[in-house]
């Protein structure tokens, strides 16, 4: 938890990119929770929120004005579940810490539930329970503390992803993607942690540990399966490719 000029802020997750952030408006900022809370003191905090590479969920209360705001990464890798009503708010990484909060209804959500049934999955903001929600990728939610009035907006969306105009040169396109996915996989690991990486037979595990920067020095790779069964003798040969 950080606290500064009656802002705390709880963050769970990383922003990747937290000291180019801190060069482009010029602050010296030491980690992420100071990072933030000098964005959410900026003229527009919900576009410089559009700079930040990471997976997070964050919490920020303003006790000088009376709100809360509850936000997540883009994509909503890092999960954050919310329940409310008049009087309280909750909010977890886990819908299981929810369900020992007393004022929290445990009654099932049937339309969750059927399309649960019907896709295999949940759709939206949807929960077991109809008490609790999903906070969706890129969402930003205001919560007035003395108002009880609930503002819900988003800082970013794929429509900000503009189409590639003109021929596309497949080869270009290949190699541009492996320039990016490269760079994304440095930009996680830093000079002196120690990187571990699970690792299956499958293409998406392989390609993480291929992108692994030379220079990094060795990591550490696990796998799991029956014993002798194909995945592992592929995650033992691309380890050894890798010097993992």
């Amino acid at each position: 938890t950080f606290t500064k000029d009656g802002i705390s802020i709880w963050i769970d997750g990383e922003f990747y990119n937290q000291p180019w952030i801190s060069k482009q408006i010029n602050i010296k900022s030491t980690n992420d929770h100071e990072l933030l809370h000098e964005l959410y003191l900026s003229h527009d905090f919900k576009s410089s929120l559009t700079m930040i590479d990471g997976i997070f969920s964050a919490v920020i209360y303003d006790r000088p004005r009376n709100t809360l705001l509850i936000l997540c990464d883009r994509y909503g890798m890092k999960h954050v579940y919310v329940s409310s009503d008049t009087n309280s708010i909750g909010w977890t990484s886990e819908i299981k810490a929810l369900t020992a909060i007393p004022y929290v209804s445990k009654e099932i959500d049937k339309n969750a539930l059927e399309k649960f049934l019907h896709y295999g999955y949940f759709i939206e903001d949807d929960t077991w329970f109809g008490s609790v929600k999903l906070i969706q990728g890129a969402s930003l939610i205001k919560f007035c503390l003395s108002t009880g009035s609930i503002e819900r907006s988003t800082y970013w969306s794929w429509d900000k992803i503009r189409p590639v105009s003109g021929r596309i040169d497949i080869r270009e396109a290949g190699q541009e993607w492996g320039r990016l996915f490269t760079n994304a996989v440095r930009k996680r690991v830093k000079p002196g942690e120690r990187a571990g990486l699970t690792l299956s037979g499958g293409l998406d595990s392989r390609a993480i540990l291929a992108a692994f920067p030379d220079d990094y020095g060795q990591v550490q790779t696990a796998t799991f399966g029956k014993k002798n069964c194909i995945d592992i003798d592929i995650a033992r040969k691309a380890s050894v490719v890798k010097k993992a």
